[in-house]
């Protein structure tokens, strides 16, 4: 069985890092704008996406193994094993084409909760 191991690139690195800069100044700037009467949903905005970090790091894939017969995706939680029969396919992915479905994806999270804290006007 071989093992490879796992890391981000440095893109990768500098978008996490950032993303979580952007969310938590949002957050906090809305939690700190919030009446005190709605400081619950606030707060609970607020966890919400620290559970999402919590749960991502501890389904990321730490490292994978290949056997004949196996491929293995090691997590710090839930293994995922894959009989490497079933795999019809494996192709290399266009980095270009992920680099801007997530930036699209940042930026609608982004404007939805900058209008469910109301700090953006949005007229439909």
């Amino acid at each position: 069985m071989v093992t490879f191991t796992t890391s981000l690139d440095k893109f990768n690195k500098i978008t996490t890092i950032i993303i979580a800069v952007i969310l938590d100044v949002i957050l906090l700037t809305a939690f700190f704008l919030t009446p005190n009467d709605e400081k619950n949903t606030a707060i609970s905005l607020v966890i919400l996406p620290v559970i999402a970090f919590i749960v991502v790091y501890l389904l990321r894939p730490n490292n994978y193994s290949v056997s004949a017969d196996k491929l293995l995706i090691h997590r710090i939680i839930n293994k995922v094993e894959i009989n490497r029969n079933n795999i019809q396919s494996v192709q290399e992915i266009d980095v270009s084409k992920v680099k801007i479905a997530f930036a699209r994806l940042v930026w609608v999270v982004s404007l939805v909760v900058l209008v469910n804290f109301g700090m953006v006007n949005w007229v439909v």
